[in-house]
């Protein structure tokens, strides 16, 4: 995936919403993208997958993430808030896969600083496992060959 994102100061979350806040703005406002394809819903001008139908793309399917806090182009436009594109992995010529698992245990976690600060010594999460895997290869050998 790249570097490790630096976190924003600007960025926070929007409630009990599940999104994110751009410079105070609500996060009603972000525009979400994959591959550069609008990824809101026409509807609640939201992004896909917050609401009660899940729309969401595997951690595995996803090679990297750009996220425009301000200052971005107004090619990215419709959006106040941040613009977030995440751009999935490409294929090849071989059939190739991978598999993973997460673990998050308490034990391994540090605590919340928030929550030490006012004597709370647990963790909300107490234990969370997720694995899966992913096979992948071409569809047309050499498609992209221009004669």
């Amino acid at each position: 995936m790249g570097a490790i994102p630096v976190p924003d100061p600007n960025v926070t979350n929007d409630g009990g919403s599940g999104l994110a806040s751009y410079r105070g703005i609500s996060g009603l406002y972000n525009s979400s993208a994959v591959d550069g394809t609008n990824n809101n819903q026409a509807f609640f001008s939201e992004q896909k997958g917050r609401t009660n139908l899940p729309y969401v793309y595997s951690m595995d399917s996803i090679q990297e993430y750009q996220v425009a806090s301000s200052n971005y182009s107004a090619e990215l436009g419709q959006a106040a808030g941040g613009v977030i594109n995440a751009v999935t992995k490409s294929g090849g010529n071989t059939i190739h896969g991978d598999l993973f698992y997460y673990l998050r245990y308490p034990t391994l976690n540090a605590l919340d600083s928030l929550q030490k600060s006012k004597g709370i010594y647990t963790q909300p999460i107490h234990q969370q496992q997720q694995f899966g895997g992913s096979v992948s290869g071409p569809i047309a050998k050499d498609s992209c060959s221009i004669s």
